[in-house]
């Protein structure tokens, strides 16, 4: 049923799912917890693990294998960054070689063999791009510094080719054993996501000077693009699918919507009282995880998008639809005896064949 599992009293950011699906990990002010996926019933565990000294945690990354979680942090705290936490027994450990300025944008490579991590938030001689072997802990490439650009995101395409993102000038490939950039997209953007292949990205593209978000599907095989205008302009973040075939988005309002790369009406999931700050999508596509301002944390089970949104339906279709879920009925009245001349009135219930879902 469309009906989310609320946790509630969860200030939670940083939503990563386990590759496996067996597991949710949520970061939630200097701590790090994690919501079991196995059984019936979604259980918070007790906190896993927390990073001394912290508040607040920056951005957190996932490996492929599920092994590590990788931090980036914006504000002050001990350390540089990143900082490489072993999901086993949430040892933390700050990698050598690493930002003392705040970091940005994070990233695993496809395989989990390298880490990427762009830095110098405000210091100039940091404007970098760093990358280090995940087994040896050691740098092997260096980008920068570039003190004219403002790093927003780093992503690995390949184990070769990192996409970087300077909000001012658009989307960049950086070939690591060329030294070689390359212009991918030309404008304004922040927020890059990627399909597990890294073939399908979203990102939202910033119209200026009106700061309209508007958000932008790009295949990079194919070179196709397009504005996914039908899930607004009032976008607080977002997520694309491991298949790279669906996106999930959030809003200031708290609405969430979950629709196809095509641009059909999304399904719209509603019972967030403010912002939702994060998003994230089962990889065995069971369930989308957002959390907001309200301090809750809901678990949406996946709708079924090879069907029309209910909301979409044409109006006899809706009708029709809708009748087939209650048997309350509305009906013309006297007017005398109304004031309206519209009275609800109950049919006959005579239970349900199938039980109402999306």
């Amino acid at each position: 049923g469309p009906y989310p599992i609320v946790v509630q009293g969860q200030s939670a950011r940083n939503l990563i799912f386990d590759p496996a699906g067996r597991w949710l990990t949520l970061t939630s002010r200097g701590e790090v917890k994690t919501l079991s996926l196995i059984g019936e019933t979604p259980e918070l565990a007790k906190v896993a693990f927390g990073i001394p000294g912290r508040n607040n945690l920056g951005r957190v990354v996932g490996s492929p294998s599920g092994d590590y979680l990788a931090e980036a942090y914006r504000d002050q705290g001990p350390g540089t960054s990143p900082a490489l936490i072993t999901v086993a027994d949430g040892s933390i450990e700050y990698l050598a070689g690493g930002f003392d300025d705040q970091a940005r944008g994070i990233g695993f490579s496809p395989d989990g063999s390298l880490l990427a991590a762009a830095g110098g938030q405000f210091v100039a001689e940091e404007k970098q791009i760093r990358v280090w072997d995940v087994a040896s802990r050691e740098i092997v490439a260096v980008k920068g510094p570039s003190p004219t650009l403002y790093w927003e995101d780093v992503l690995f395409e390949s184990e070769e080719e990192i996409l970087w993102v300077d909000m001012e000038s658009g989307l960049w490939r950086w070939n690591l054993r060329t030294g070689r950039d390359e212009l991918v997209f030309e404008g304004t953007l922040v927020g890059l996501r990627a399909s597990a292949d890294r073939r399908r990205l979203i990102f939202v593209d910033v119209k200026l000077p009106q700061k309209t978000f508007r958000l932008r599907f790009l295949d990079l095989e194919s070179g196709e693009t397009r504005l996914l205008t039908s899930h607004g302009l009032n976008l607080k973040t977002w997520q694309i699918d491991p298949t790279g075939e669906f996106v999930v988005t959030s809003d200031q309002d708290g609405l969430v919507r979950i629709g196809p790369v095509s641009g059909e009406e999304p399904y719209l999931l509603y019972g967030h009282e403010g912002a939702v700050g994060s998003l994230a999508i089962d990889p065995l596509g069971r369930w989308i995880a957002s959390s907001g301002s309200d301090d809750t944390l809901r678990l949406w089970p996946m709708p079924d998008l090879s069907k029309t949104p209910l909301h979409a339906l044409p109006q006899d279709q809706l009708i029709a639809r809708l009748k087939s879920l209650t048997n309350v009925r509305l009906v013309a009245a006297d007017e005398a005896e109304s004031g309206s001349g519209w009275k609800l009135d109950l049919d006959p219930f005579p239970g349900w064949q199938t039980a109402p879902a999306w």
